[in-house]
């Protein structure tokens, strides 16, 4: 579960992971491509990313012990949802976070870990018809779509760079760089998506007795386009 920075509130994380499957359904443009692997599976994919936990889930991100979320990575990584390709989206997303981790927290539970995942993935490729280059390039989107959810439902205002890949059998990256204006508004500064800006709500519930008792409070959610300082600087200088 997500706790919101001031506000006394929980976010599920099957609600931030709804919200997450939210933003994909709008992915591309003519400028960024759709990609190879059926895009139904890759939303499904992506919306399905946190099944592993229950739907309202008590443990709090950044808060969980090693062996808790372990337990709790085996059991997202574990969800199955009757297509193949959705799970692998899941599968890649789940293996890529176990990866980042490693970097910042080396950890033998990790590493045996990630040997565990990437197993599984080698061994569910074998029953797609999609290669591991098109579920990696997939990846970046899921990356994406996670990453502005998960700031979204911590409420930090950060600021971070995403690389994605723009156009289907290339792996030059176009970094996106994505800023939290405020409470309820998260900016881009290059813009991959369908709809000129992107609403949504999320249900949080007060924390107060959660979960025994619930008392749900809807947030509102605006994705949009706005040029960052340094893109504007860029495009000053090479004008």
């Amino acid at each position: 579960m997500f706790k919101p920075i001031n506000q006394d509130l929980v976010i599920p994380q099957r609600e931030h992971a709804r919200l997450a499957g939210n933003i994909a359904v709008y992915w591309g443009n003519k400028d960024f491509d759709s990609p190879i692997i059926p895009f139904h599976s890759v939303v499904r994919g992506i919306t399905f990313h946190q099944n592993g936990y229950d739907l309202l889930d008590t443990y709090p991100v950044k808060e969980m012990d090693e062996d808790t979320l372990v337990g709790v990575f085996r059991n997202d990584f574990s969800v199955q949802v009757s297509d193949i390709e959705a799970e692998l989206i899941n599968m890649f997303h789940q293996f890529r976070l176990v990866s980042k981790r490693l970097i910042t927290k080396p950890s033998e539970t990790f590493e045996n870990l990630q040997k565990e995942f990437e197993i599984a993935i080698e061994n569910k490729l074998t029953r797609s018809k999609y290669s591991k280059a098109d579920f990696l390039w997939a990846d970046r989107i899921t990356n994406l779509c996670d990453r502005i959810s998960f700031n979204f439902s911590f409420g930090e205002k950060i600021t971070e760079t995403i690389p994605v890949y723009p156009k289907v059998g290339s792996e030059e990256k176009l970094e996106i760089v994505q800023s939290l204006k405020d409470a309820n508004t998260i900016i881009l500064d290059k813009w991959p998506f369908s709809s000129k800006q992107i609403r949504n709500v999320v249900v949080a519930y007060e924390s107060k007795g959660y979960p025994k008792t619930l008392r749900p409070v809807l947030l509102e959610f605006l994705l949009e386009y706005r040029l960052s300082q340094k893109r504007k600087k860029e495009e000053f200088l090479s004008a």
